[in-house]
């Protein structure tokens, strides 16, 4: 019997047709961003995948009636309520190590960049770099994302934010996906 997966979120076109090859796919990148529509799809899904935006947890958890499966094309798990998951009978799958290269290339292709240092609290980065402690810096993760305005680092020298994408290549993309498909075919057996 063929199951339902509902995608909320970009996954990588191969692993997608693989799940299609198998089972009923809703591949709905956009779905995140309306709620009536993601919890009236979830009522219908066998396994749900997702990225970091949806949160599965309170409506959308209690939505996902048949659900057997989450999916995380990522690692993290903050916006899944994994408890709430394993008392319903879902399993969560990230895609653990399936980025690390990624991460590993922009690690050391940002320590080409910058000198070596421990990491602080970013506003003691910001006043070591502003009185010549520290050579550079760089940060990819925030407490709070997107970074709202950070007065601290205003004009700091030597300092590179990036956004959270570090593992998020097309390469990673490729792995990731690959990964989460295989757990949820697997899963879905």
């Amino acid at each position: 019997m063929r199951a339902r997966i509902v995608i909320t979120e970009f996954m990588d076109a191969q692993a997608v047709e693989r799940l299609r090859q198998a089972h009923d796919v809703l591949y709905a990148p956009g779905l995140v961003d309306d709620a009536a529509a993601l919890l009236r799809e979830a009522a219908g899904a066998d396994a749900l995948v997702v990225r970091n935006r949806t949160q599965v947890r309170g409506d959308l958890l209690q939505a996902l009636a048949r659900c057997r499966v989450v999916g995380r094309l990522g690692v993290g798990l903050d916006n899944i309520d994994v408890p709430g998951c394993e008392a319903r009978g879902i399993r969560v799958y990230p895609a653990t190590g399936a980025n690390a290269a990624s991460v590993a290339e922009y690690v050391v292709g940002t320590a080409m960049l910058l000198l070596r240092g421990a990491y602080a609290a970013t506003s003691e980065v910001a006043a070591a770099l502003r009185e010549g402690r520290l050579g550079g810096a760089a940060f990819d993760v925030f407490g709070r994302e997107p970074l709202p305005a950070s007065p601290h680092f205003q004009d700091c020298p030597n300092l590179l934010l990036t956004p959270h994408v570090a593992g998020v290549t097309r390469e990673s993309n490729q792995r990731v996906s690959a990964m989460i498909a295989d757990r949820v075919l697997e899963a879905l057996r």
